[in-house]
This record gives C-alpha cells, structure tokens and sequence, in this order.
C-alpha cells in the first residue's frame, strides 16, 4: 500500500537554489508541482512532500533541456540531497565500507522514502540507490542525482577519478549521458535498481561494533499515517491549506487511498486539518504579534468570527483570551 513520503527541508533547498542558478523558473515549477514556497525559509528539519519534490524535479528538466542537468548538479554542489547525510557518516567512518554502511543507516532518518542498500557478492558489493515507486513521474534526472552521488561520496576515499566497474541503471534514456560521464563503466539499463559496483580490494575492513550505534534512525519511524500527513499538510499554512483533492496530488496518492487510512486509524481528513489549524493557531497567537483576523485569514477562515467560534471549540475560550492567558503565564 502506497505511503506519505517526506523528506527534510535542508536536504533539497540546495537542489532547488540550483536549479534557480540556472535560470529556471523555479517559482512557478514549484507552484505547478504544488512544492510549497515555505521551503525557502523552513527549519532545515522540517518534513516536506517527496512527490511535490519529485515533480518539481522533473518540471526543472523538461524546462532545462540540458540531458545531463542531474549530473552538472552534484559537480557543482557536491552530494545533492544527501550531503548533509554523507558529512556525517565520512566522518564518523573509519573505513569506506563502513561510510558506506552509515550512511544505509543515516539515509532514512532524512527521508521516509530513500533506501540504501549494500547487495554484497563475492568479488565485491553493489552500493544501491533504491527503487524508486513513484511510477506517475518521469524520474530520469532523480535518478542521475542519485547515481552521481553514489559515485561522489565513493571517491571521497578512492580519489576524484575513480569510476565503478559496472553501473545498474532503471532509466534507458539515461544510458548515453551516463556513459559520456563514465567511460569506464559498464552500464545496464532497464534494472530493478540504481547502483554501482565496489571491488572487494576497494571497500576496507568492516566494524559492525561501530555500525550498531545507528540502528534507529529511522524519519518518523513510529509516526501514524494521520501523523505523517499532518506533517505534510503544515508547510502549506501561509499559502492556503490543500484540500483533499490537491493534497492527493501532492502525495501522490487517491482520494480513497487517503480516505481509507484515516478510516482505518478512526479519523477523517477534517479531524486532521482542525487539529492542524488549531495548532498552528496556537503557534501564531503565542510567538506571534499577529492580529487575530490575520490568523483567521491564514488558515482560510473567511472571516474572524468564523474563526472565533472555532478556537472556542477546541479550546473553550475567545483567541483573545488565550493569548492574553499564555502572555500572563510567561511573564
């Protein structure tokens, strides 16, 4: 059954600022894919929604024309995406094979959808990217991302030079540009994964005493489905909050599909998004110098009385009243 997939903040700012160095339009892409515009001042942890992410993506593409744009990004920028992740498992790795496993274990603590993987064989590992799911979007420039930053954070050890001896990709259309990049390699296309092969000779000794530190990492490990769209809805507060029609199309999922596992979890869309306007409301009338009626306007109440009644029922009090009650209790 299809998930919510979320990924941080932090960890694809980079790729959009990019893609707007290149002289794409990246605000009206991102108004297109439904990527909200909070990205650019959200907190670096704060969740957002894979597949807006991913058509924003390819939207860059189609506009760019350039057929190795995915590629030009991680030469330029480093680690697209993952760089953050990939800081930290270099540096508390002693081994290659030990970032390698690390940073397996770090990737889902950033995103509930990336999955790295090690296939080990007897010469050697497959250092893999993932399958990706997302079947609605054309993901041939994701898909250079991933494999050039599988192959960049490789040569932070083996050296700026290093090309894997086989290369697995999902996208045909990315066969000539792959092979342009790295002559050396031997590229399949149409495979199940993206992934690189590592010679055993290349990885270094493995210390699974070191690797054990990270076993729960995961993003949102225990976060309901209620929770995790809860989470994908919030950065929307500002530019009017999606319905559940829009919201589908973000996620990538049906109307049923949401529909159904809400129900399964005893609560509907609506239950989600009052609670949703009831926090945010809180947020605003505490941390903020906001007047009422702008609040009100934020999360799509037409007018404040509208508002008032509403607050009074989450809370059983006035706006006014429990601002002016937190202000008291703060002082």
């Amino acid at each position: 059954m299809k998930n919510i997939h979320l990924v941080k903040t932090g960890n694809i700012r980079p790729t959009i600022l990019f893609f707007k160095s290149k002289g794409i339009p990246v605000e009206k892409l991102m108004a297109l894919s439904k990527l909200p515009m909070s990205v650019f001042n959200a907190n670096d942890d704060e969740p957002m929604p894979v597949h807006a992410f991913w058509h924003f993506v390819q939207l860059c593409g189609d506009a760019n024309k350039e057929d190795d744009l995915g590629f030009q990004l991680v030469s330029e920028q480093g680690m697209a995406v993952i760089q953050k992740i990939a800081d930290k498992a270099i540096a508390e790795a002693i081994t290659l094979h030990d970032a390698i496993a690390i940073l397996v274990k770090f990737i889902s603590s950033y995103s509930t959808h990336a999955k790295y993987w090690l296939d080990s064989k007897d010469d050697g590992i497959w250092f893999t990217g993932g399958k990706v799911e997302i079947n609605d979007l054309d993901f041939h420039l994701m898909e250079q991302i991933a494999l050039s930053n599988l192959i960049c954070f490789v040569r932070h050890y083996l050296g700026t030079n290093w090309q894997p001896k086989a290369i697995r990709l999902q996208q045909s259309k990315n066969l000539t540009v792959t092979k342009r990049n790295y002559p050396k390699s031997l590229v399949a296309t149409n495979q199940d994964v993206t992934a690189i092969f590592i010679d055993n000779g290349e990885l270094g000794t493995s210390h699974p005493e070191l690797l054990s530190l990270y076993d729960d990492l995961e993003l949102l490990k225990s976060n309901s489905f209620q929770q995790k769209l809860y989470l994908a809805i919030k950065p929307y507060f500002g530019e009017g909050l999606p319905s559940l029609q829009q919201l589908a199309e973000i996620l990538g999922l049906s109307l049923r599909q949401i529909q159904r596992r809400l129900s399964k979890e005893g609560v509907t869309f609506r239950h989600v998004l009052h609670k949703l306007s009831f926090d945010i409301a809180k947020e605003q009338l505490i941390h903020s110098d906001k007047k009422i009626i702008d609040i009100a306007a934020d999360l799509g109440y037409s007018d404040k009385s509208h508002f008032n009644r509403a607050f009074h029922q989450w809370s059983g009090m006035a706006p006014s009243a429990y601002r002016a009650q937190m202000m008291q209790e703060s002082k």
